[in-house]
């Protein structure tokens, strides 16, 4: 990834919220959407082979949001607070609201070629 000059690799799987770096490269993972919840033992998963643990959270149900322009990318991660069905505009269906809170926010600027080497 290093070599190819990527800043960020966003990837889903089915337990955390995560930011990892490692060489400069930024690692989001986000999975807490519907798996059980379980507590995250920091001290036995990292450090794995250079990897930077920025943050982490698995204490509920969430999602993650992504904002991107041209100097790089915003990612927050979310918590569900709470959920609600109600009933949809046009009456045709049942729609979900869902009440969150922002548990992280971080900025991801952009490299420029110039940062970075082909080999």
């Amino acid at each position: 990834m290093v070599r190819f000059g990527v800043n960020a690799y966003i990837n889903g799987h089915d337990h955390a919220m995560q930011h990892l770096s490692k060489d400069g490269v930024q690692y989001f993972g986000n999975g807490v959407g519907g798996f059980d919840l379980h507590p995250i033992d920091k001290k036995r998963m990292w450090p794995n082979d250079g990897e930077e643990l920025r943050w982490a959270s698995n204490s509920r149900h969430g999602f993650a949001l992504h904002d991107v322009g041209p100097e790089g990318m915003r990612i927050r991660f979310a918590q569900v607070t709470e959920s609600a069905e109600v009933a949809a505009p046009d009456d045709k269906g049942i729609t979900s609201e869902v009440g969150y809170t922002i548990v992280y926010d971080t900025f991801v600027p952009f490299r420029h070629r110039s940062e970075y080497v082909r080999r």
